[in-house]
């Protein structure tokens, strides 16, 4: 991996920007497709064992891949801006402060989550969503980035 993005931090988390993720409509549709998707495949359809299996997976996988997209959440430590998936928690991106170029707080379409760009000093660039965080949590969350001198730009006229 590129040197601005570690396998872990050394130093400790200092806040994490993440608000209750049950209350959110991605969250709770993974949790209906799940039960549902258990459930299917627990039953046979009259012996038709391949396509109650074939149901299984589709339920199960497909919300997966569609929610999981806008599930981020961030946390600040010392040295490092961490970003993390709340579906999958063990994938993680973590940027030193001094590699970042500017964190771009965008605005989202429609019904979609907001979103942040991060884009690095040589000049990459990766877009997070995250349909779990409250404006609250984006404000402070841009505060406490201007607070350690990550240059921010705002896209976002709610955010402001």
């Amino acid at each position: 991996m590129e040197n601005y993005i570690l396998k872990k931090a050394d130093d400790r988390i200092i806040e994490t920007f993440k608000d209750y993720t049950l209350a959110w409509f991605a969250h709770i549709m993974i949790l209906i497709f799940l039960i549902f998707g258990l459930a299917i495949g627990v039953f046979d359809f009259e012996g038709e064992a391949r396509l109650s299996q074939l149901l299984f997976i589709l339920i199960i996988i497909v919300p997966f891949l569609l929610f999981s997209w806008n599930m981020h959440f961030f946390a600040l430590s010392e040295d490092y801006f961490i970003v993390q998936n709340d579906i999958f928690f063990w994938m993680k991106n973590i940027y030193r402060f001094k590699d970042i170029k500017v964190v771009i707080f965008r605005e989202s379409l429609s019904k979609y989550p907001n979103c942040l760009k991060i884009i690095t000093k040589d000049n990459r660039s990766k877009l997070y969503s995250s349909s779990s965080l409250g404006d609250s949590t984006w404000l402070k969350l841009k505060d406490e980035l201007k607070k350690k001198k990550v240059r921010v730009k705002n896209e976002n006229h709610l955010l402001s």
